[in-house]
């Protein structure tokens, strides 16, 4: 009987052991990247190559370091960037300020980007937030609490196109080990289904980055950075051909 109880603890101490290793090591590798990125809180203007009309459309993007960029080797390869590009395709000139700050959960949106998204009365806005709020465990009746103050006052306060994203799929195979793979993306699709339902109940632009990409970013470590997490130039130039199939 002994002997059983010491085979259970030991199994019991590997599987601890394990599963420690294969949460930290994510952090880990991703912060020992170091990763760059292009300027945060940048505005840039974006000029049509076609004449058009002179308006200049404001667009601006809140998020975390999805929308700053992390990843990109500079601003031209951030999706926001892209999707404003696209637009400017059409014609019009763009005013994109990107307000994107890496580490950003739904608190930061409220706390130091909406006032500044209001002054700027944008005609497009897109929103990027939850991964965060996700990794650091914010509660799910906060985050929809959160999420649902960001999309009031933008509704209240503008009078823009919203696009509000799914938190997508991010992790390379080789960064997250079972089963944290399994449970980070369960909890992703958690968060999901708040976005989706403040989405669909105030009538704004739900962009499912999660259902159109995450069969790819399982796969495909292409679309990451070196840091296996942040998407490379590639992932988000396929982010930013989604939100503009949306836009339009």
């Amino acid at each position: 009987m002994k002997w059983k109880i010491i085979v259970t603890a030991v199994i019991l101490a590997a599987i601890a052991i394990y599963l420690n290793y294969a949460y930290s090591r994510i952090f880990n590798f991703i912060s020992a990247q170091n990763m760059k990125y292009p300027e945060v809180n940048g505005i840039y203007e974006i000029t049509p190559t076609s004449q058009g009309s002179a308006e200049t459309i404001t667009y601006t993007a809140l998020g975390d370091s999805l929308t700053a960029g992390v990843g990109a080797d500079n601003p031209s390869e951030t999706f926001a960037y892209l999707f404003a590009k696209k637009m400017s395709d059409s014609g019009q000139k763009i005013k994109l300020v990107n307000l994107g700050i890496a580490g950003a959960v739904s608190k930061d949106v409220i706390d130091s980007q909406l006032a500044k998204t209001i002054s700027e009365n944008p005609r497009v806005i897109t929103l990027l937030i939850g991964t965060n709020d996700m990794n650091n465990y914010v509660p799910l009746a906060e985050f929809k609490t959160n999420y649902e103050t960001i999309i009031r006052e933008l509704r209240a306060k503008t009078t823009a196109k919203i696009l509000a994203s799914s938190i997508p799929y991010l992790g390379a195979p080789e960064l997250f080990l079972p089963p944290y793979n399994l449970f980070f993306d369960l909890r992703i699709r958690q968060y999901n289904k708040i976005i989706k339902r403040i989405a669909e109940e105030n009538g704004i632009i739900l962009v499912d980055l999660y259902q159109e990409t995450a069969d790819a970013f399982k796969k495909d470590s292409r679309l990451y950075s070196p840091d296996l997490f942040h998407p490379s130039a590639e992932g988000y130039k396929l982010w930013g051909d989604i939100f503009y199939a949306n836009f339009r």
